[in-house]
């Protein structure tokens, strides 16, 4: 799975924003958040991000697979769950003190 994005018509202050948050999936480990596996530019300058095969599908793929159907609420409340708990996760990612202090983390501004 490798979702791509094209970096030759961004700014540079958008090519660092985007290299600091793929060095932040690089770092990301945790059940409920689809691992990072590599990244790398193509020769029309996409960066293209591999990540981990979700076994059973995404969220996405569920939906379309339901047909109109509705979930079970154990399966929505197991879906709540996990996206808690990944966002807590990240939320003490950010939120932790470090050497840094996430500035390179932050989205640049557009001016």
């Amino acid at each position: 799975i490798y979702p791509s994005m094209i970096l030759k018509t961004l700014k540079m202050k958008y090519k660092i924003f985007i290299n600091s948050q793929v060095r932040l999936l690089q770092k990301l480990r945790h059940t409920n958040i689809v691992a990072y596996k590599d990244s790398f530019l193509d020769r029309e300058q996409f960066l293209n991000i591999v990540m981990i095969y979700c076994e059973g599908g995404d969220f996405y793929l569920k939906s379309k697979s339901a047909k109109g159907k509705y979930f079970s609420e154990e399966q929505i409340l197991e879906w709540f769950v996990q996206i808690a708990l990944a966002l807590h996760y990240l939320c003490l990612l950010y939120t932790s003190p470090s050497p840094r202090d996430q500035r390179g983390s932050r989205m640049p501004s557009s001016a």
